[in-house]
């Protein structure tokens, strides 16, 4: 594109220059951005900064995107500002503070615009998202798993009982992973039960959760930390509730 235009999140153009050479009429309307607010309220540099969208979903490209920004941003001085879907929140923390340098300075904004808006700045010493370990318990049908969170992966531990058969209805994409795990041998039969024959990482609780139910479950709420008894909801929502240090 040689000239302005507006992007869709899919990164496709909706209106530029060719719009306004065929005589259709743009106008850009005033109003709050979440972008520029989390900007403003994070006390980083607000006279030279980048939008670069969503980071890769996929633990290794997401932690490699991540130190390509930072050397970026060490070597220009530029913030370097980056959305995140909100089931993500937490594994997108967790592979932050396990991937960046320790004086590399974070600003989390969530809920802006709204009563709840929050901005948490801090730098990798100063923060606190270490993973507790989380279990879910269907004492009814005897099932019990363990799992944590590691570098930006929500990993259900090995032993980990589930239900045998999927019983969710309809054709999920959830079903199919089930399925697919039992054909890998991942999900081996024991007992009443399947058990996890070794450690596998999930890319959210709730997928996490429904291998354990054998049907699709709000993981969010479903997983707790061992002891404490906090939802992982709880839990992701703490790591962003520590006062600003602006």
């Amino acid at each position: 594109m040689s000239g302005p235009a507006v992007l869709t999140q899919q990164l496709r153009r909706c209106f530029g220059d060719r719009e306004a050479v065929a005589g259709i009429e743009v106008i850009a309307m005033s109003g709050p951005s979440s972008l520029v607010l989390a900007l403003a309220a994070s006390g980083l540099n607000g006279q030279n900064f980048a939008f670069v969208g969503y980071l890769p979903s996929d633990v290794q490209g997401r932690a490699q995107a991540a130190r390509e920004l930072e050397t970026l941003a060490r070597r220009t001085g530029q913030t370097q500002l980056f959305i995140e879907t909100p089931y993500r929140n937490a594994a997108m923390l967790q592979t932050l503070l396990q991937t960046l340098s320790a004086g590399t300075r974070l600003a989390i904004s969530s809920g802006l615009t709204t009563t709840n808006a929050r901005t948490r700045s801090a730098t990798g010493t100063e923060g606190n998202g270490a993973s507790p370990m989380f279990e879910m318990q269907v004492r009814k049908h005897g099932l019990l798993a363990h799992a944590k969170l590691v570098d930006g992966e929500f990993i259900v531990q090995a032993g980990s009982l589930v239900r045998k058969e999927w019983i969710g209805q309809g054709a999920h994409n959830y079903k199919r992973q089930f399925e697919e795990l039992v054909r890998a041998g991942i999900l081996v039969e024991k007992g009443e039960h399947r058990v996890f024959a070794q450690s596998y990482a999930f890319s959210s609780p709730s997928a996490a959760g429904a291998m354990v139910a054998g049907r699709s479950c709000n993981g969010q709420l479903s997983w707790t930390a061992q002891g404490s008894g906090e939802s992982y909801f709880h839990w992701e929502k703490r790591q962003l509730e520590v006062p600003s240090s602006n």
